[in-house]
């Protein structure tokens, strides 16, 4: 049993990897929103509500949101912030998601085209929450900002995701 477990413990320590040769998620952590850019986006201080990775449905995920600290004196509403980040084996498969989304978004008010990504696109009020949707090759970015305050930008927003399409 210890000539298995050993081994075992090493390769998890050194991480799991794909068919393509990556690893699950860059070690760098640049895929993430970091409280920083969270904060930058809503105009408010935030905290770290949760996060989660993993892997699922063909690629490796990492998803968090944060939220303020107080109701917004103008809206009554707590700013909620929610990042998503999907890295594909495929990209075919990243564009077959980004797709599924466009077409049920584009039911609920007009899309804007997201120009810092391959496929990219974004809805603001009066509609629905400000939301981004954005491919980049294997990878996809979604931001939304659930409980705009008189603090939030969607400006920012864009600025934000602009920035973390543009990182390697």
């Amino acid at each position: 049993m210890k000539n298995i477990f050993f081994p075992a413990l090493f390769l998890l320590s050194i991480g799991c990897t794909r068919s393509n040769g990556k690893t699950d998620l860059p070690n760098n952590f640049s895929y993430q929103l970091s409280q920083a850019e969270a904060e930058k986006i809503m105009g408010e201080p935030l905290k770290l509500n949760d996060s989660s990775s993993g892997y699922a449905d063909g690629a490796h995920y990492f998803k968090c949101s944060y939220f303020g600290f107080v109701k917004d004196s103008i809206t009554g509403f707590e700013g909620r912030l929610y990042y998503m980040y999907e890295d594909y084996d495929k990209e075919s498969e990243a564009h077959k998601v980004y797709e599924g989304f466009r077409i049920s978004n584009e039911k609920n008010s007009p899309l804007k085209n997201f120009a810092a990504a391959d496929e990219g696109y974004y809805q603001e009020p009066p509609g629905p929450p400000p939301f981004i949707l954005a491919r980049k090759g294997t990878k996809l970015y979604r931001f939304k900002i659930n409980k705009s305050t008189g603090h939030s930008s969607v400006d920012r927003l864009l600025e934000v995701a602009s920035e973390k399409l543009s990182e390697p």
